[in-house]
């Protein structure tokens, strides 16, 4: 894939995030309201199941709009940190150690 072309992509999907993080928390205050009317539509508790899951949903929202918002932090900093360290450099910190931890106990014994 051609440089230019790989950057257009990185560009469509930062957007692509961007109204994901703008649209979620509305969808889901949306969803847990209407679970809630409907349970108190099905068992006559009006109007503590919507109360309930609206406050629910706005939780939900939040939780997945900051998820959301730390990965496209974290896949920023490693295609910033791939742009100052070279294409072809390994970076040190983005791999765990290769060794299995205790490898090196019991050796020459």
């Amino acid at each position: 894939m051609k440089p230019d072309r790989k950057k257009d992509v990185q560009s469509a999907r930062r957007i692509g995030d961007a109204y994901l993080i703008a649209t979620i928390l509305p969808a889901a205050i949306g969803i847990g309201y209407g679970i809630g009317w409907m349970l108190d539509w099905l068992f006559a508790t009006k109007p503590w199941c919507t109360y309930i899951f609206t406050v629910l949903g706005v939780a939900a929202g939040f939780m997945e709009a900051i998820r959301t918002a730390l990965r496209v932090g974290r896949e920023e900093d490693r295609a910033a940190r791939k742009e100052t360290t070279g294409s072809g450099v390994r970076d040190p910190g983005s791999e765990t150690s290769a060794r299995p931890s205790g490898s090196d106990q019991g050796e020459g014994e």
